[in-house]
């Protein structure tokens, strides 16, 4: 089988995928074949969808995370459609292999009182804990990725309609900005933002202590800088304020439709792991006050 294992590595490097992927593609199928070598298979052209259903089902009984099984049954589809479209085999086996669903990881949240604590910690005496108060305080107003954040401009902050608004390929999107937010982020641009500007063209609204604007990297140690000062003990990452975001929306009665619709989601369903971390909240409060339960 390592002829397989060639053509298919080269069939994957010829569709001009990165080097970490080829690899994970070959990894993956070579586990497949030492499975297979082990049951006495000599050649993987004869294998059967009951076959590889029942390697499936040994990885998610062995305890193989959920996203490791879907990687490797990807992988599958793809090695036995690339036989298949190059007349190597005349049935694909994958098309009747079952498909494992997809178990949406619960989101790492912060309650109103941890975002409290944690907005409150930049030192706002000063530029930089002005710039960094705003940083915050705008990835938890809007719940936009950090990406978004980092490729704002001073024009995309609109004061007087109290909005940012984010300019990407495929659409554009306005934010509402509540007050608060809005109020540190004008006392950033208009009074701090010049200590940090080398450049008079430079156009980025959040500039670091080069005078460039930041990078992912940036903002997650500015992140984790002020969750450690807070003593909050989580995992909390730009992505964990957007997550937070979401969540109060919702428990407040927010339409899960626009909620998606400002995080700049297709998908509507894509808010639906907030909706069942509300749900199992209630379910453990029920748990622990309703005298019969």
């Amino acid at each position: 089988m390592e002829r397989e294992i060639i053509n298919f590595e080269k069939f994957l490097r010829e569709k001009s995928m990165s080097d970490s992927t080829v690899a994970s593609y070959i990894t993956d199928l070579k586990s497949f074949f030492d499975y297979l070598s082990d049951k006495n298979i000599s050649d993987c052209k004869n294998v059967s969808s009951k076959e590889i259903d029942t390697y499936i089902n040994k990885l998610i009984k062995s305890g193989k995370a959920n996203s490791s099984v879907l990687r490797k049954l990807a992988t599958l589809r793809k090695f036995y459609g690339f036989l298949y479209d190059n007349v190597k085999i005349r049935h694909n086996p994958m098309d009747n292999v079952a498909s494992v669903k997809s178990k949406k990881k619960i989101p790492s949240v912060l309650t109103s009182k941890e975002i409290d604590t944690l907005l409150s910690q930049p030192d706002i005496s000063n530029s930089r804990g002005i710039r960094d108060k705003a940083i915050l305080e705008l990835l938890y107003a809007t719940g936009i990725k950090v990406s978004e954040l980092i490729n704002l401009s001073v024009s995309d902050v609109n004061k007087f309609y109290g909005y940012i608004i984010l300019n990407s390929k495929d659409e554009g999107r306005i934010i509402p900005v509540y007050k608060k937010c809005l109020d540190v982020l004008y006392t950033y641009i208009d009074n701090c933002r010049k200590d940090f500007l080398v450049r008079p063209d430079e156009t980025a609204l959040f500039l670091n202590a080069t005078g460039t604007g930041f990078t992912r990297q940036g903002i997650w140690k500015i992140i984790k800088k002020y969750a450690e000062t807070a003593k909050i003990d989580k995992d909390i990452t730009p992505h964990t304020l957007r997550h937070s975001f979401a969540l109060h929306l919702l428990q407040n009665g927010a339409d899960a439709g626009d909620v998606s619709d400002m995080m700049g989601n297709s998908d509507v369903s894509s808010v639906s792991v907030y909706t069942e971390l509300i749900k199992n909240k209630y379910k453990d409060v029920y748990k622990k006050y309703h005298p019969k339960a």
